[in-house]
């Protein structure tokens, strides 16, 4: 191609320089550019609601501790605290005692971010924080939020869904020629 080409890419044989028409969808280069991390955020943010609505309360379901478990995470109870709590309560469902650390995390959060990464913040029961590494306890919060590898998937999936919503929003398709 010529370099008076005004249709597609051309190339000057003179000084090899090159340019290029792009053709954007949602708006200009510059406007994408300008409102990456904001949508990035919010995207962020929206996978943190998610994994709250969605993966918090596969925590408290009878295969948790089958799911979840890794070196850190759900390490067993004793057959002692198991028969307690069968008794007492009639149940075995993982990280439910009484059921309070279960009603108050499910039901409360506050999900802020940045564009790098996004944080969930949820209320919990005294019992929930004094973890000391080297004793007996239980790292209950380490436990509530273990990951699966395919709940990374999906929560990646989500922040991916979120950006092209977001980016196919800017109103607006523009063509604009790249030196």
């Amino acid at each position: 191609m010529g370099a008076n080409s005004s249709h597609g890419p051309s190339m000057s044989m003179g000084n090899l320089m090159a340019s290029a028409k792009v053709k954007t969808r949602g708006g200009t280069i510059k406007q994408l550019v300008t409102r990456r991390k904001p949508i990035q955020k919010r995207a962020l943010i929206e996978a943190g609601e998610f994994w709250h609505e969605n993966m918090l309360p596969n925590h408290f379901d009878a295969s948790a501790h089958f799911r979840y478990r890794g070196p850190d995470t759900y390490r067993p109870r004793s057959k002692k605290y198991n028969k307690r709590k069968r008794a007492l309560f009639g149940h075995s469902i993982p990280l439910v005692f009484s059921g309070d650390l279960k009603r108050v995390v499910l039901q409360e959060q506050r999900v802020s971010g940045t564009s790098k990464r996004a944080t969930v913040n949820l209320k919990g029961t005294r019992y929930l924080f004094p973890f000391k590494k080297n004793t007996r306890d239980h790292d209950k919060a380490a436990e509530l939020t273990a990951l699966h590898p395919q709940e990374g998937i999906k929560l990646g999936k989500v922040v991916r869904a979120s950006r092209e919503r977001q980016f196919n929003a800017i109103k607006g398709t523009k063509t604009e020629r790249i030196a």
